[in-house]
């Protein structure tokens, strides 16, 4: 992806998820239908089949198109990507990423504004297995760098599947 710049596509539907509010524990989530396939050499990522939420210290990838440094939107719009690892007992409801050099305790890499929405991959089989979702300090004062915030799908698989094949896009097995 190195070089390559987003590309904006038309959309045919979107389904956000019933029980969404404001609020920050309720579920972030929409299924957006594009009007035409992505590109021809682009698939899907795949759901991951984890039924069981993570352990402290499983390793996740996380990417987006976000600003590398906080307050700075010249630094936006490149793709990348780190490897975080799971802390804080990860649930079915929440997942909680850190560098795994500062753990948390000090800035270091995570997520940041404009990478909400992106996709947070399983380190071992590649598979998605959540969104990002904030950013903050342990302390809950949203920062980047300390503790990368993220939704995790397994809770929400069957409305999502369900979601998909009502707008015509059945999801793959």
């Amino acid at each position: 992806f190195e070089g390559r710049q987003p590309v904006v596509k038309e959309v045919a539907g979107v389904a956000a998820h019933p029980q969404f509010s404001p609020r920050a524990d309720a579920p972030d989530l929409a299924v957006v239908k594009l009007a035409a396939p992505p590109l021809p050499n682009l698939s899907p990522a795949a759901l991951s089949e984890r039924r069981v939420p993570p352990s402290v210290g499983d390793r996740f990838i996380v990417a987006g198109f976000g600003v590398a440094v906080q307050g700075d939107r010249k630094t936006a719009g490149k793709l990348r990507a780190v490897t975080l690892v799971a802390t804080d007992r990860p649930s079915s409801q929440q997942l909680s990423l850190v560098d795994p050099h500062k753990l948390g305790e000090a800035r270091g890499l995570g997520v940041c504004n404009g990478d909400s929405g992106g996709p947070v991959f399983d380190e071992r089989d590649r598979a998605l297995v959540g969104i990002i979702s904030w950013s903050a300090r342990p302390d809950g004062e949203p920062v980047c760098g300390f503790v990368s915030g993220v939704i995790p799908l397994a809770r929400y698989r069957y409305w999502i599947s369900d979601t998909a094949a009502k707008l015509g896009s059945p999801l793959e097995p």
